[in-house]
């Protein structure tokens, strides 16, 4: 029905018809051909803005989604598979420290160094933004830092790396 990124599977993207009603569908039944505008909408509840009823404007409400909608969420989310390896090696840790307690500590040291030297290079590469402050970034995922629209990388980044799966629109029926 519409556009799902990975890593932000609970979000699918899309415009939503808004009848005369002022009822928004993303079923477009007969009952629903004759339309105001497209709305961008998300399968969270998330709605934006209005886009003209052609298929231009639904374009352009899936690409309000996409900007100012999943794009700043997709910024934060953790991919399932360093959160899946992230539980694994907690587990490994936890295996160490019963059996070998000193191993376990040496191995959570070098973890730390190198997770304090990640935070330090994520807050200076990312410093001169207005709204990421270091607060910001230690409580955020700093290994995703570069994912931020004020990051010199962000766009290129966006362009490699975020093809949205798309689906055409039904019939307009206008």
């Amino acid at each position: 029905m519409g556009v799902i990124l990975d890593d932000l599977y609970d979000h699918e993207g899309y415009g939503a018809r808004r009848l005369a009603d002022g009822t928004l569908t993303g079923t477009w039944p007969s009952a629903s051909a004759t339309f105001e505008c497209y709305v961008a909408c998300c399968g969270c509840g998330w709605h934006g803005g209005d886009h003209s009823p052609t298929e231009d404007g639904y374009e352009s409400a899936v690409e309000e989604w996409l900007i100012d909608h999943a794009r700043p969420l997709l910024a934060r989310a953790v991919p399932d598979e360093i959160t899946s390896m992230m539980h694994t090696f907690e587990r490994a840790i936890a295996a160490l420290m019963n059996e070998r307690p000193l191993a376990g500590l040496s191995a959570l040291r070098s973890l730390s160094i190198w997770a304090s030297a990640t935070v330090t290079r994520a807050q200076t590469s990312l410093a001169p933004t207005a709204d990421l402050t270091p607060e910001v970034l230690a409580r955020e995922a700093p290994d995703r830092a570069r994912a931020h629209p004020a990051h010199p990388q962000w766009r290129a980044m966006m362009e490699r790396s975020i093809r949205p799966r798309r689906l055409p629109p039904p019939g307009l029926g206008l």
